[in-house]
């Protein structure tokens, strides 16, 4: 925004910080709650996960246990059904053209009866447990407090909850639940762990960083810090009246002295907010050790909403003969708030800056082309958030079925706003072996990942969404079936495997069941590594039957798993 000043610019601030942010606007209808016990939450909307925004509510089942009832919030009808081994698992999407919203129901354990028939029969009639069905709106259509299906936790889940979205129909902006009088008793502030200073260059690129847990911070302390501008990080979550869960937080300010350089709250975001989650987290720490640190400032090419103000985007200037004093409020939407005030001032001397030794620097917004005889990485204009100065080397790997060189782009520190096309050129191989050559990212601790590849004439090339280390290899073992559970009753034979393989890739593996080559359904729970097959006596003739589980990874290789069933 333009540099208005900060009297004006603080004028503004009063303005929109005291004008109810945290209140449902008067138009906004009320919906009643998807569970009929007191809600208590497991995640909040906006709550910072690997690689995006959480875009709901997570709602705890009532005794920690499977089953309990979900309700349609308002009127509509039912306009998508997903069924996924990942994501949002079992899903309802229900559209409500009088307000022109769209509630979402995820990670549940069945349909409703109505909706289970329905989707059942889709699945015979697709061959596929995975379904993502649009429907028309006579087809289901609901009312306020229909039951429309039971809590689960299907999908990547890890525990029985509903996740629970509100979206404009139309444009897909996620908005808060909460602001639709689905709110929690709260009385308990927001607790804030830790603050983090960066130290910033002219291009606001961090090149050295301080970092203080809230408890050796106190409001008289003066920081004399060797920078000529820094940005805050915030380490902060919201326990929710005692919970156990450290739950995000809703919205957090930061002024330096009198003046709001910086703000946001979890009201609401749009589909590209969420391109730039990785400008607004830090995100060398979150991949390194899981910390959720808000960065407090605006990166140059970030144009999401959700810096609801930033004043100089939010960034400090230091000066020698000045004290500032800055302050972090976190607050939540019940009006709990936390204050952590601290004095900074500059260094009497500078150090210079000091980066380690990089051999690239691929600019933000320019493409670029990392070129080599074995080796070619395609930087689109868009690839980055900030330059990148990047470290990289290659050299032999002695592991076996290895097909190049192992390439190290850096390591995974700095986040891709898109992602690189990789090309690797193999060492001479086996014509046997073309069809089973795959690229795979090397973790630090030494575990390969498939990151799926294509030949593109005596190359193979892959996209990749993180820097790292990458390298060839044959995969020429097949995945593994492991029959866990077989349990008969009257009405039916349920057999649970697990499937894994050696390089898991990012959409799990394929794989078919069959009874005497007759499709039969088997869910997928990608997260646990199982298949699961409940076969229905009603649907069969009595006698002997085949069963046979199928199961294929990225390169083609497949395993079998036969059993012999019968029905009396």
């Amino acid at each position: 925004m333009p540099d208005i000043g900060p009297l004006v610019y603080t004028l503004l601030c009063i303005g929109l910080l005291t004008n109810g942010l945290a209140q449902p606007p008067a138009d906004m209808p009320s919906f009643r709650p998807p569970v009929n016990h007191a809600m208590r939450l497991s995640g909040t909307f906006g709550e910072l996960r690997t690689g995006h925004f959480h875009a709901g509510l997570d709602i705890k089942s009532e005794k920690g246990t499977w089953g309990d009832p979900v309700f349609s919030v308002d009127d509509g009808y039912i306009a998508r059904i997903v069924v996924s081994p990942s994501g949002f698992g079992k899903a309802l999407y229900i559209n409500h053209p009088q307000s022109g919203l769209t509630t979402v129901y995820g990670h549940l354990q069945e349909f409703d009866a109505p909706l289970q028939s329905y989707v059942y029969a889709a699945q015979k009639d697709q061959e596929s447990f995975a379904l993502d069905l649009t429907l028309p709106k006579e087809k289901f259509p609901v009312k306020k407090g229909d039951k429309i299906a039971l809590m689960g936790s299907t999908g990547f889940s890890f525990g029985p909850h509903l996740h629970f979205e509100v979206r404009k129909t139309l444009s897909e902006e996620r908005i808060n639940p909460a602001l639709h009088h689905l709110r929690l008793e709260d009385h308990q502030e927001p607790t804030l762990t830790g603050l983090t200073l960066y130290h910033l260059d002219h291009q606001l690129i961090e090149y050295r960083r301080e970092e203080f847990p809230s408890s050796e911070l106190h409001s008289d302390d003066t920081l004399s810090t060797d920078a000529w501008r820094i940005g805050l990080g915030i380490e902060a979550f919201d326990p929710h009246n005692a919970g156990r869960n450290k739950n995000g937080i809703y919205s957090a300010t930061i002024k330096l002295d009198s003046d709001t350089i910086y703000h946001f709250s979890m009201d609401s975001m749009s589909v590209k907010d969420g391109l730039y989650f990785n400008a607004q987290v830090d995100y060398e720490r979150m991949v390194s050790d899981g910390s959720k640190i808000y960065r407090c400032y605006r990166l140059p090419t970030d144009q999401s909403s959700i810096h609801r103000l930033s004043y100089r985007d939010g960034i400090i200037p230091l000066y020698r003969d000045r004290v500032q004093k800055v302050t972090a409020s976190i607050s939540d939407l019940s009006g709990n708030k936390i204050n952590q005030s601290f004095f900074i001032r500059r260094a009497e001397k500078v150090s210079p800056i000091d980066r380690p030794v990089y051999q690239y620097h691929i600019k933000a917004g320019i493409p670029d082309t990392i070129r080599s005889s074995y080796l070619e990485v395609i930087w689109p204009a868009n690839a980055l958030y900030q330059d990148c100065y990047l470290q990289y080397s290659s050299g032999p790997s002695s592991a076996p079925g290895v097909y190049s060189a192992q390439y190290r782009l850096d390591r995974d520190r700095l986040p891709l706003f898109h992602p690189l096309q990789l090309k690797i050129r193999p060492f001479p191989f086996p014509d046997s072996l073309r069809n089973k050559l795959t690229i795979v990212q090397v973790d630090i601790d030494g575990k390969q990942r498939n990151r799926p590849a294509k030949w593109i004439g005596s190359w193979l090339g892959c996209s990749i969404s993180r820097l790292g280390t990458y390298q060839v290899v044959a995969d020429t073992i097949p995945p593994t079936i492991d029959l866990i559970s077989k349990r008969s009753s009257d009405q039916s034979e349920r057999l649970e495997f697990t499937i894994s393989d050696n390089l898991p890739g990012p959409g799990g593996l394929k794989f078919n069941a069959s009874l005497n080559d007759r499709w039969v359904l088997a869910e997928y729970d990608l997260k646990r590594d199982r298949v699961t097959c409940q076969i229905n006596r009603s649907e069969w003739e009595k006698g002997s039957y085949q069963f046979k589980l199928l199961v294929e990874d990225t390169v083609g290789n497949v395993s079998e798993y036969e059993y012999r069933l019968h029905f009396k």
